[in-house]
């Protein structure tokens, strides 16, 4: 699976730890495992479902791509934050 972060400013804090295809987000200290497996392509207009009890659904959107997975993740930063905090996310092997 590939991950890339899609910055964006917040006052909240998110974390995360990648177990599979399993996804385990940390929001404010509030913990949830998002699990990935069967998900080829997310959003889908053919499926509503919900991948998180989380207020904030960290999840961007999931693709499939010559059987690899990308899932492209919230990432927040605070305002004084560097510009590769900002800007520095390329897809990563995770």
């Amino acid at each position: 699976m590939k991950r890339k972060y899609s910055p964006q400013r917040s006052d909240n804090e998110i974390s995360y730890q990648f177990n599979g295809e399993k996804i385990i987000v940390n929001l404010n200290g509030r913990i949830d495992t998002i699990d990935l497996t069967g998900v080829d392509e997310y959003p889908s207009f053919e499926d509503g479902r919900k991948l998180t009890t989380l207020p904030i659904n960290p999840i961007i959107s999931v693709r499939t791509e010559d059987g690899k997975k990308q899932v492209e993740l919230l990432k927040f930063h605070k305002e004084n934050a560097s510009e590769p905090e900002r800007f520095g996310f390329n897809w990563e092997e995770v």
